[in-house]
Formats: structure tokens, sequence, C-alpha cells
């Protein structure tokens, strides 16, 4: 940052500061992830990683935009609104939160059955009513629950957002809208394939690369469907 605003002016950082401050403050909440894990447990908070791994994506999405913007990519005049696209960006960057919290606890081992938790549909070790509680976020079956509910949620959206995109003809964003259908098919397999194996690595992995091509996949297409208010 300090090498381009020399170099080019210090406009570059009324356009990118945001970008370094995200940068400085996501190293400042690594370590106090890490410092979480230090003396009284051997695990990282999962509200502390979940804040990191949300700034992360932030990071990326915010660089990614501004890309689209210094490419001039061309903006498809399409009858679908934005704010649907916003509203399942939210949903992603939500899920993606529960599942930091799924990770930081473990979850994906209390449960690895689907589509059943046990032998029910809600985990067996709960009631109903603890998901009204404060501590819900600290249950690792409830925590896991809510993730995959939520899954099944973003994929009925997802349906509503491809039938409406198909009654309208918006040839110009089919290509975009089959890829995001295609990487959540592809996150949904992973993430059953991720419990049944225990959580293994590889798919545990493959799960979290595969929600940063969702997320940017969303983007791309908020961005070509003729929005308007574009970030400066």
């Amino acid at each position: 940052m300090i090498y381009f605003s020399l170099k080019h002016g210090l406009w570059i950082i009324k356009q990118y500061g945001i970008i370094f401050l995200l940068v400085c403050f996501q190293g400042f909440i690594g370590w106090y992830m890490v410092s979480s894990g230090l003396i009284d447990r051997v695990d990282v908070s999962h509200y502390r990683l979940s804040i990191h791994l949300f700034t992360a994506f932030l990071i990326l999405s915010i660089i990614f935009w501004k890309y689209l913007k210094i490419i001039d990519i061309e903006i498809s005049h399409t009858k679908v609104k934005p704010y649907l696209i916003k509203f399942f960006l939210f949903l992603l960057f939500l899920q993606l939160i529960i599942g930091a919290f799924v990770s930081g606890m473990d979850a994906g081992k209390v449960y690895s059955s689907w589509p059943l938790m046990g032998s029910s549909y809600f985990p067996d070790d709960s009631k109903l009513s603890d998901l009204f509680r404060l501590s819900l976020f600290n249950d690792p079956s409830l925590t896991q629950f809510i993730h995959r509910n939520l899954a099944y949620v973003i994929a009925i959206f997802y349906i509503y957002f491809l039938l409406k995109t198909f009654l309208f003809k918006q040839r110009k964003i089919y290509l975009p809208i089959l890829i995001l259908g295609i990487s959540l098919l592809l996150q949904i397999i992973l993430g059953i394939l991720t419990l049944f194996s225990g959580v293994k690595i590889l798919y545990a992995s493959l799960h979290q690369i595969n929600s940063v091509i969702i997320i940017l996949s969303t983007i791309y297409l908020l961005y070509i469907s003729n929005y308007k208010e574009k970030i400066s």
C-alpha cells in the first residue's frame, strides 16, 4: 500500500485503504484467535475463528469487486432484482459463519450420518427448546443442525432464483447461474462426504475451498446484473 501510494498518488489510499485496514485487522484477529488456545484450552474460540474467517472472505470479496471494476466487465441489463442476489449473498456469509462454528467446535464429528442426525431429523441429544437459548451456538449438535438446515434454505432459494432467471429468459446470466448451481451442488456433496468420513482433512478443506468459489460467483453475478450502486 505504501509503495503504490508513493508511486501512483494518495488516491490509492482512498480507493484501496479499506483493504489495507482489513488486512491489519485480520492480523490482529489472527493473534487474538490463537491466544484463546494458549492458556486454559488447546483449541481456539470458535467465535474468534468465525471473525477471522469472515474477515478473510470480506477482504477477498472486496478485492474481487475492485478487480471487476478495473477490467470494466460488461454489465448485463436483467430483470433479476439485485436485492435477491444481495439476500442470497447474505445467506452465504451467514452460512460461512455457522460453518466456522462447526469447525471450531469439531461439531462435524458429533453426528456422522445424513440426512438424519442419529436416529432422527433433530439431534437426539438436544431439545427443540434449546434452539431458543443464548447458549445455542455453544452446542455442537445444534450448531451442526443449523448448518445443515441453512444449507437446505440456500439450496431452495437458489432453485427459486434459477426458475426466476429462466422464466424471465435472462440468457446473459445463464452461465453464471449454472456455474453457481454446480458449485452449490458440489458443496452439498462435499459436506456430506465430510460427515461420512469423520471429518477427514481432505474433504473438509475442499468443502471450505469450494465456498470461496460460491461466494465469488455470487459477487460476480451481483456485479454483472445491472447493479447501479457500485462500491467506489
